[in-house]
């Protein structure tokens, strides 16, 4: 033990000493179980060949854990205090540093916050090099955007679409704007500096914009129909951002396109689509709202007239004139619409009574009678027309057979006394609707030749031969039952022109398929109809000749009786016959006013007794007389006789009997695509009859 501590120990007593783990010391417990640290150091006092060589001394250093580690537990203490007034001090440091270095920056980030990034921002300078070089970075990206805001601002005003560009924050006393919405909207008297203005201004003048807003559509502003504007706006990150274009070309282009589409450009009135959508909405309000009504359709008659002396545009100028009498409707309850051409439409509606909406017709048709419009050349044309009345409910309580039915009124009265005003009438439109419903119809047969031809066998009264075919038409358009519905719409829409010569091309087309020089019936005689009235010009005769110069020679020309011949026309026809070689045939002998007419002055190489003359005749003795004065004449003038439309073996008995030359009808064969024979007995009975009654027939 130490000086200063002496241990003792009973020899009697026995102590342990356990080694420290990593340490050279020894723990050794002694009285008390106090525990002392002890030092060991071996004594080599006897060498290996002495007695007590087998024994081992030592000498113990021992002394309490305190006293050995005194000096290194001040150590770590004073360390410790070290340490900890090293790290308090370095914390106040770091924050009196800390503070110093943050507030320029705490400045500067105030300032970016507190700057318009609509104007060019410039911060100050805090000398801190990296910092300072930030805030030059800041100050360039922040004049590239103002300066490219104003590109964009002047790019867009020099453009034909204008559009300004507003932005603030709410509260904020200012608002940035475009020159080009400062210019637009004429808010030049305004205080702008540098592209802001007062907030306050800003919204007084966007509340006025507001106040001529659309009903329906809010965001579009109407100033007095001269200006037509778009606001859209929206907020982003607390900011309004909005722009105000002006649309008005788009409104105007689209206004523009809708009268094109609603209005007849020319007149001014009602197009036809447009007059039928107005017309649709007044009947869904019920028949309490129309009460009395009339549809009143008319057409000019001296349009034609006016066109081939005056030109077309005087002819134009008739039309207008006279669509502006028309308008006066439009204060009376009346619609007035441009059906097409020369052809008007005015529907009248809400009256008491049928008497009333005639006043109002009449006094427009008074003012019409002295109507005229005066030319360059100081001449006058009085403007005329003739008009049609359908009534609701009297007549009908749909639109769509008001409409037909005025249509057919108004054709009712230009057909028959033009400059009249007829009301429909429901007996007459089912006897001759289809004259007038079948305009675009017979269009459609004519430009797309929507006809075939039937042939029908004539046959020789003295051997029962064919001597030819006579050429049917057949319409192949739905809506024409018979070619006499064909006729008579044609006739009625002044296209027998084009039936005439489409009648021409179609017979011959037919006759070469069907009947030409590689057929059996390369002989006969091909009867095509032809209209009195009607002639083909040079250029179609030319193009006949040159498609069917085979043909041309072998054409029996029938003209049919029952219309007024026209003088030129049959002599150009007959001209032209001579020049191919062929015959004449009037058509229909015995059915209307004009038979002698035509057989004096035409001298047709066959006459075609109307199957009314035939019927029966074996029978009656009246058409006996009548048919031999016939051929007494015939047979002097050469004239070959045909009978139409025999059916009975009676009849063929008593016409050859009588000396007819052909027969036609359906005893001898009907019409047929295709051409065929006779029947055999048939032939055999018409020689029998011959020789019985003439004995000149030798096989």
């Amino acid at each position: 033990g130490s000086a200063e501590t002496p241990l003792y120990f009973n020899k009697d007593k026995s102590f342990e000493i356990t080694p420290v783990e990593d340490s050279s010391l020894q723990e050794m417990k002694v009285e008390g179980n106090e525990e002392v640290l002890v030092y060991l150091s071996e004594l080599n006092i006897y060498d290996k060949t002495s007695f007590f060589s087998d024994e081992t001394w030592y000498i113990a250093t021992a002394d309490d854990e305190e006293k050995i580690f005194f000096f290194y537990y001040e150590f770590i203490s004073a360390l410790l205090i070290s340490g900890v007034c090293v790290v308090v001090i370095g914390i106040f440091l770091s924050i009196i540093l800390g503070r110093k270095i943050a507030s320029p920056i705490t400045s500067l980030i105030q300032n970016l916050r507190d700057s318009n990034v609509n104007k060019h921002i410039k911060l100050e300078r805090t000398g801190i090099l990296e910092v300072d070089e930030l805030s030059g970075a800041i100050e360039y990206l922040s004049k590239q955007l103002f300066s490219n805001q104003n590109r964009i601002s002047k790019i867009i005003s020099i453009t034909e679409v204008t559009v300004g560009y507003y932005e603030y924050v709410p509260n904020t006393q200012e608002v940035f704007v475009t020159e080009s919405l400062i210019d637009m909207l004429g808010w030049t008297e305004c205080e702008v500096v540098e592209n802001y203005m007062p907030l306050e201004i800003f919204h007084e003048k966007m509340n006025y914009l507001r106040t001529f807003a659309l009903k329906d559509t809010p965001s579009i502003i109407n100033l007095n129909e001269q200006k037509w504007l778009k606001i859209v706006n929206y907020e982003e990150d607390g900011r309004i951002i909005g722009t105000i274009s002006n649309i008005t070309r788009e409104i105007m282009d689209k206004k523009h396109d809708e009268y094109i589409r609603d209005y007849d450009v020319m007149t001014g009135t009602l197009s036809r689509n447009a007059f039928n959508k107005r017309i649709e909405s007044l009947f869904d309000k019920g028949a309490d709202f129309l009460k009395i009504s009339a549809l009143f359709m008319t057409d000019l008659d001296n349009l034609k007239y006016t066109n081939d002396n005056f030109g077309h545009e005087v002819g134009d100028l008739y039309i207008k004139t006279y669509a502006n009498l028309l308008k006066t409707f439009n204060y009376k309850n009346g619609i007035v619409s441009r059906r097409s051409g020369d052809e008007f439409y005015v529907f009248l509606y809400g009256y008491n009574s049928k008497e009333e909406i005639m006043d109002v017709i009449n006094d427009f048709w008074a003012n019409l009678g002295n109507a005229v419009l005066a030319t360059v050349d100081d001449k006058s044309i009085k403007i005329r027309a003739s008009g049609g009345i359908a009534w609701y409910p009297d007549d009908t309580e749909k639109f769509k057979h008001l409409i037909d039915y005025a249509d057919f009124a108004m054709y009712t009265a230009k057909n028959g006394r033009k400059g009249s005003i007829r009301n429909f009438e429901y007996e007459n439109y089912k006897k001759n609707s289809i004259v007038y419903k079948g305009q675009e119809e017979l269009n459609d047969l004519i430009e797309n030749n929507l006809i075939f031809h039937v042939v029908q066998p004539i046959i020789s009264a003295k051997d029962g031969s064919i001597f030819g075919f006579e050429m049917l038409m057949r319409p192949t358009q739905p809506f024409f039952k018979t070619v006499f519905d064909v006729i008579r719409t044609a006739t009625f829409q002044n296209k027998m022109y084009e039936i005439e010569k489409l009648t021409w091309f179609s017979s011959l087309k037919t006759a070469s398929n069907k009947l030409g020089m590689d057929t059996k019936f390369k002989d006969c005689k091909l009867f095509i109809n032809s209209i009195p009235n009607q002639i083909l010009n040079e250029t179609d005769f030319s193009l006949i000749i040159e498609k069917y110069s085979s043909l041309v020679g072998r054409v029996v020309l029938e003209l049919t009786e029952d219309y007024k011949t026209v003088d030129n026309f049959t002599k150009t026809k007959l001209e032209h016959l001579k020049q191919w070689g062929c015959l004449f045939a009037i058509d229909d002998f015995g059915s209307g006013y004009n038979s002698e007419t035509m057989l004096i002055e035409n001298d047709p190489d066959v006459i075609k007794l109307d199957m009314s003359l035939i019927r029966n005749i074996d029978t009656d003795e009246n058409k006996q007389i009548l048919v031999r004065n016939i051929i007494s004449f015939s047979k002097q003038k050469n004239i070959l006789i045909l009978g139409e439309g025999v059916e009975t073996i009676e009849e063929v008995e008593t016409l050859i009997a009588m000396g007819v030359d052909l027969f036609q009808g359906y005893y001898f064969g009907k019409p047929q695509v295709d051409p065929q024979d006779i029947d055999p007995k048939k032939i055999q009975e018409v020689q029998k009859f011959h020789e019985k009654y003439h004995g000149e027939f030798s096989s």
